[in-house]
């Protein structure tokens, strides 16, 4: 019996790429705080989560798109700008850290 035909939309697509072995040692840390055997599935859950914007809801994801664009940033530069945000507000707390 033949194999079935896997549609194109349902196909994984082998990809490589050289990192460096500092990155290689970030994903390895990724993939144990995940709880995943690989770091492919790191990797893969890495692209979802940018693909999708986090999972957010559609409607929070569209908007934040859209100031992106208006703001003629990429991606990345977007959610520097918001961890910068969010460590000044961090930095203006006076509550003492617990370690």
């Amino acid at each position: 019996m033949a194999r079935p035909v896997t549609p194109l939309d349902r196909k994984d697509i082998n990809y490589s790429v050289k990192l460096s072995p500092v990155d290689m040692q970030f994903l390895d840390s990724f993939k144990e705080q995940l709880g995943y055997n690989a770091i492919a599935d790191a990797v893969r859950d890495i692209v979802v989560a940018f693909r999708t914007t986090f999972s957010l809801p559609q409607y929070q994801a569209e908007r934040l798109k859209r100031d992106m664009t208006e703001r003629n940033m990429t991606f990345i530069q977007y959610l520097q700008e918001l961890l910068a945000r969010r460590y000044e507000e961090l930095s203006k707390d006076t509550t003492p850290t617990r370690r």
